[in-house]
């Protein structure tokens, strides 16, 4: 292994690959042997180059994570709420009041994946439209902004 920039002896370890899920990084042991070592991280590449394509295709896997794991756009407005909306009536109301109009500019999309920037410029137009100030317009755009960061993370 390398230590400190010098190579040293050390019968006792192991080859890892290391990788990320999401933000975090991840090591997997892959034994001791060099062989099999890189064996298990080519088929590690091709099975990440396959699994990124399918993702980009919007096809996901029965059993895979992303199957088992992934929230409508709902129920992650479910957790915002639950996560935000308290104290005073007027907090409340503003994220409540955010939640629901931006779903309904986005009707149709059931996956936080659909939502485009396309679309919160249409919610901006759609406040816009109905004459709301543009300080309100500003603090609703930064609750919004609140709300989609989990979903582009």
């Amino acid at each position: 292994m390398i230590l400190d920039g010098k190579e040293v002896y050390c019968p006792e370890g192991h080859y890892e690959i290391r990788y990320y899920a999401g933000r975090k990084t991840q090591n997997k042991n892959v034994g001791i042997d060099v062989e099999s070592a890189q064996s298990a991280l080519r088929q590690f590449k091709k099975k990440l180059a396959a699994t990124n394509m399918l993702t980009d295709l919007g096809v996901s896997l029965p059993g895979s994570e992303k199957s088992v794991t992934r929230k409508t756009i709902t129920q992650i407005k479910t957790t915002f709420l639950d996560k935000y909306a308290h104290g005073s009536s007027d907090t409340i109301a503003l994220y409540t009041v955010v939640a629901n109009e931006f779903l309904k500019v986005v009707e149709g999309k059931t996956f936080p994946e659909q939502i485009e920037e396309s679309d919160v410029i249409r919610y901006d137009r759609n406040m816009e439209s109905r004459g709301l100030a543009k300080t309100t317009r500003s603090n609703r755009y930064t609750t919004l902004r609140c709300f989609l960061r989990p979903l582009w993370s």
